[in-house]
């Protein structure tokens, strides 16, 4: 009970020092002008101790009578109460506060940010302890029983939160739908200073309510967006021209900016708690998304930019995208800048290129095979593959009782080309040139996926931007798996194995060289992460 309008001693015309002879009396006078049920109710709630003390509370506490019958009658017009200072306990403001908001008829936004904000504060500066002396007073005067702890206060202290937040959304209800969010956003950013603070109780819980009631509006909505997104990728896959690409993605943007307004609340405070809002980053990652594609597979740099600057703008208030965000748009324009440079490259770097990675070698005795590698690609056997469509490489070597076996192996989504031989005059200049050719692009892969939050597996070890989950089996228990940061991880070779272990040497993991796909590359990026440091492996890119 909030309203104190409703309130059995605004009823009866009670207070709270009236005895129960004098309730009985006023009970009597009431019953001639009220609701006979109404009164019978209020009699047996203010003289009965057991219901007495939710009346108590949601009337005035430690006001007197006269300063009671004061504040009703500015009820008569709600607003005399919002935004002054009443001169009441915080636990009385608020009931006062709560019942103006309440009455509120036709109020501008500003009255009813203003009056939900004083709620909050009046309370937050509740002092359940300045309540019991407030309370036990008047009860002194009346003649009933004292409380002896501050337990049922509590109890019923929780009851008027509820209460207090419904009287918040019953004001805001009557607000234009725009108007309605743009006061919780409002409310919440300046409760939490922008998302940097927990937000008070009230205000948290307001935002609770307010993400029920649009959580069905935000998740069809995300997943309307989100079938946009991926009819825009059929769209530029087919061949569109870039105006339709471009049309397609402003409508996706407009959408996203219109969803984003009414999740803003929500994200707000999930910011404060130190949360995600998982429909935000969905539905954001899906944008990220199309950005990427649009620019890696049709190279529509200006329109993946657009997109990647709105969704800096948009989803500001969720931290995870907008730091990735905004490594998307660094990388977008290195890698623009990059691809401009390789488009002005002079044909004698270009010839100087091939030069570096031109690489042929015969193999075997009897029936002999050549090993091909240049621009246009590396072939053996009778198969091919373009440089562009490697997607892997491995390489090693075996040692045995007479001799060493090396193994070379080039992979692509076609298949792969396995290369074993055992003239150790050969493997060096195989790998060097075919680490320039292909090797450099497939590091630069790795790191990007990882950055991208990616995480790849490399002998049974998970291998992420940070570190690696080693799994270690214990005997007659369940393998146990422990994450090492790369800061604290060592490497070493053995045998044709690439180990990793932990900083303590109780973790320790293995990958094949020779037939792990991608190993020496993962090689290389800790040598290099070693050498530069860094807090991820793909700090080693730059930003």
């Amino acid at each position: 009970m909030s309203n104190i309008l409703t309130n059995p001693f605004h009823l009866l015309g009670a207070s709270t020092r009236s005895t129960k002879a004098e309730i009985a009396e006023l009970a009597e006078d009431a019953a001639l002008t009220h609701d006979h049920a109404l009164v019978v109710s209020a009699r047996g709630e203010l003289a009965n101790t057991r219901t007495r003390l939710s009346a108590e509370l949601g009337w005035l506490p430690g006001a007197s009578p006269r300063k009671a019958s004061e504040v009703i009658g500015f009820l008569r017009d709600p607003m005399n109460l919002i935004g002054s200072d009443l001169g009441l306990s915080a636990i009385a403001a608020a009931n006062a506060v709560s019942t103006a908001l309440c009455k509120l008829i036709k109020a501008e936004r500003e009255v009813v940010k203003v009056g939900c904000d004083d709620l909050a504060q009046y309370f937050e500066s509740i002092d359940l302890n300045e309540v019991l002396r407030d309370i036990n007073e008047d009860r002194s005067v009346a003649g009933f029983p004292l409380l002896n702890d501050l337990d049922p206060l509590e109890d019923e202290l929780a009851k008027l939160r509820r209460a207090y937040v419904q009287s918040m959304v019953q004001a805001l209800d009557r607000l234009p739908s725009s108007e309605l969010v743009e006061v919780v956003t409002e409310l919440v950013e300046e409760a939490t200073s922008y998302g940097v603070e927990p937000a008070s109780a009230l205000i948290g819980d307001l935002v609770e309510v307010y993400e029920r009631r649009v959580g069905g509006f935000l998740e069809s909505e995300a997943e309307d967006i989100e079938k946009l997104i991926d009819a825009t990728k059929a769209r530029a896959e087919e061949g569109a021209e870039a105006g339709e690409i471009d049309a397609l993605t402003t409508r996706i943007l407009e959408r996203a900016q219109h969803w984003d307004e009414k999740a803003q609340p929500v994200q707000v405070l999930m910011e404060s708690r130190g949360l995600e809002h998982r429909v935000s980053v969905r539905l954001a990652l899906a944008l990220r998304g199309l950005a990427i594609e649009l620019f890696n597979e049709h190279d529509y740099l200006n329109i993946s930019k657009r997109i990647s600057d709105r969704l800096r703008e948009i989803f500001a208030e969720v931290p995870e995208i907008a730091e990735r965000v905004e490594q998307d748009i660094e990388a977008l324009v290195e890698i623009a800048d990059a691809r401009r440079n390789e488009a002005v490259r002079s044909k004698k770097e270009q010839e100087e290129f091939a030069a570096s990675i031109a690489y042929e070698a015969t193999f075997g005795l009897l029936i002999k095979d050549t090993f091909r590698l240049s621009t246009n690609g590396v072939s053996w056997k009778g198969s091919s593959l373009s440089l562009e469509e490697v997607d892997g490489i491995s390489w090693g070597g075996l040692r045995g009782d007479y001799k060493t076996t090396f193994d070379v192996r080039i992979y692509s989504p076609r298949g792969t080309l396995f290369v074993e031989f055992s003239d150790e005059s050969k493997f060096g200049p195989m790998i060097e040139r075919l680490w320039k050719a292909v090797g450099v692009r497939l590091l630069i892969e790795l790191l990007q996926t990882l950055r991208s939050g990616a995480v790849m597996t490399f002998g049974g070890m998970r291998i992420s931007d940070r570190g690696v989950v080693i799994p270690v089996e214990r005997m007659f228990r369940a393998t146990q798996e422990v994450f090492v940061p790369w800061g604290e991880a060592r490497k070493s070779s053995q045998g044709g194995q690439l180990v990793l272990t932990s900083g303590d040497g109780k973790a320790k993991g293995s990958i094949d060289l020779r037939q792990s796909k991608n190993s020496p590359v993962l090689s290389t990026a800790l040598d290099i992460y070693w050498k530069k440091g860094g807090s991820t492996l793909s700090s080693i890119l730059g930003k």
